[in-house]
Protein backbone atom coordinates (compact mmCIF):
# COMPACT_ATOMS: atom_id res chain seq x y z
CA UNK A 1 0.00 0.00 0.00
CA UNK A 2 0.99 3.55 -0.39
CA UNK A 3 0.67 6.11 2.11
CA UNK A 4 0.86 9.52 3.06
CA UNK A 5 2.07 10.86 6.67
CA UNK A 6 1.97 14.42 7.62
CA UNK A 7 2.99 15.85 10.80
CA UNK A 8 3.52 18.70 12.79
CA UNK A 9 5.09 18.40 16.11
CA UNK A 10 3.90 21.51 18.32
CA UNK A 11 6.08 22.06 21.03
CA UNK A 12 8.82 24.78 20.57
CA UNK A 13 12.00 24.09 19.98
CA UNK A 14 11.30 20.05 19.56
CA UNK A 15 13.68 18.04 17.19
CA UNK A 16 12.71 16.95 13.78
CA UNK A 17 15.42 14.61 13.59
CA UNK A 18 14.41 11.05 15.24
CA UNK A 19 11.04 11.67 14.02
CA UNK A 20 12.78 11.87 10.24
CA UNK A 21 15.20 9.64 11.36
CA UNK A 22 12.63 6.67 11.83
CA UNK A 23 11.03 7.88 8.01
CA UNK A 24 13.99 7.15 6.60
CA UNK A 25 14.80 3.82 8.05
CA UNK A 26 11.33 2.82 7.04
CA UNK A 27 12.26 3.62 3.67
CA UNK A 28 9.97 6.77 3.29
CA UNK A 29 10.20 8.85 0.58
CA UNK A 30 10.37 13.55 1.62
CA UNK A 31 7.66 15.05 -0.64
CA UNK A 32 7.79 18.20 1.51
CA UNK A 33 8.67 19.24 5.45
CA UNK A 34 6.40 17.45 7.01
CA UNK A 35 5.29 15.49 4.37
CA UNK A 36 6.85 11.84 3.33
CA UNK A 37 5.22 8.82 0.79
CA UNK A 38 5.50 5.50 2.25
CA UNK A 39 5.12 1.82 0.86
CA UNK A 40 4.40 -0.52 3.31
CA UNK A 41 2.49 -3.76 4.20
CA UNK A 42 1.58 -2.14 7.13
CA UNK A 43 -1.83 -0.58 8.28
CA UNK A 44 -1.65 2.78 8.52
CA UNK A 45 -2.50 2.69 12.41
CA UNK A 46 1.11 0.35 12.60
CA UNK A 47 2.58 2.75 10.62
CA UNK A 48 1.73 5.70 13.18
CA UNK A 49 2.26 3.54 16.37
CA UNK A 50 5.96 3.54 14.97
CA UNK A 51 6.75 7.39 14.84
CA UNK A 52 8.12 9.02 17.63
CA UNK A 53 5.55 11.52 18.73
CA UNK A 54 4.64 13.28 21.76
CA UNK A 55 1.07 13.73 23.11
CA UNK A 56 0.76 17.29 22.28
CA UNK A 57 2.26 16.59 18.30
CA UNK A 58 -0.12 15.43 15.53
CA UNK A 59 0.73 12.78 12.80
CA UNK A 60 -1.84 11.65 10.33
CA UNK A 61 -1.18 8.64 7.91
CA UNK A 62 -3.28 8.29 4.66
CA UNK A 63 -3.83 5.69 2.67
CA UNK A 64 -3.43 6.79 -0.93
CA UNK A 65 -5.74 4.38 -3.36
CA UNK A 66 -3.82 2.33 -5.61
CA UNK A 67 -5.64 3.71 -8.97
CA UNK A 68 -5.60 7.23 -7.24
CA UNK A 69 -4.21 10.18 -9.69
CA UNK A 70 -1.55 12.35 -8.74
CA UNK A 71 0.58 15.32 -10.40
CA UNK A 72 3.89 15.35 -8.23
CA UNK A 73 7.50 15.41 -8.98
CA UNK A 74 8.98 13.18 -10.94
CA UNK A 75 10.97 11.35 -7.92
CA UNK A 76 7.36 11.63 -5.82
CA UNK A 77 5.75 9.47 -8.79
CA UNK A 78 8.63 7.08 -9.27
CA UNK A 79 8.54 6.50 -5.31
CA UNK A 80 4.92 5.68 -5.92
CA UNK A 81 5.16 3.48 -9.10
CA UNK A 82 7.94 1.36 -7.79
CA UNK A 83 9.40 -0.91 -4.68
CA UNK A 84 7.84 -4.06 -6.42
CA UNK A 85 10.08 -6.42 -4.23
CA UNK A 86 8.63 -8.60 -1.65
CA UNK A 87 8.99 -6.63 1.98
CA UNK A 88 11.10 -6.88 4.63
CA UNK A 89 11.10 -8.68 7.81
CA UNK A 90 9.58 -5.72 8.84
CA UNK A 91 7.05 -4.99 6.74
CA UNK A 92 8.31 -2.35 4.98
CA UNK A 93 8.69 -2.36 0.95
CA UNK A 94 12.01 -0.95 0.02
CA UNK A 95 12.56 1.97 -2.70
CA UNK A 96 15.27 0.56 -5.28
CA UNK A 97 12.90 -0.20 -7.96
CA UNK A 98 11.71 3.57 -7.43
CA UNK A 99 15.01 4.71 -8.19
CA UNK A 100 15.78 2.57 -11.05
CA UNK A 101 12.00 4.42 -12.74
CA UNK A 102 14.43 8.47 -11.38
CA UNK A 103 17.27 7.18 -12.53
CA UNK A 104 15.47 5.79 -16.24
CA UNK A 105 13.37 9.08 -16.36
CA UNK A 106 16.39 11.56 -15.69
CA UNK A 107 18.56 9.34 -18.28
CA UNK A 108 15.14 10.26 -20.68
CA UNK A 109 14.36 13.70 -19.78
CA UNK A 110 17.17 15.38 -17.41
CA UNK A 111 17.80 15.51 -14.10
CA UNK A 112 14.28 16.03 -12.18
CA UNK A 113 13.72 19.02 -9.68
CA UNK A 114 14.23 17.55 -6.35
Amino acid sequence: MNYLISFDLNRPGQEYAPLIKTLEDMGAHKVQDSSWLLRSTLTAQEIRQQLPMDSNDVAEVFELASNGKHDCRPRSSAYLAGATSQPAADGILRTDAAKALTDSYEAREGPSKK
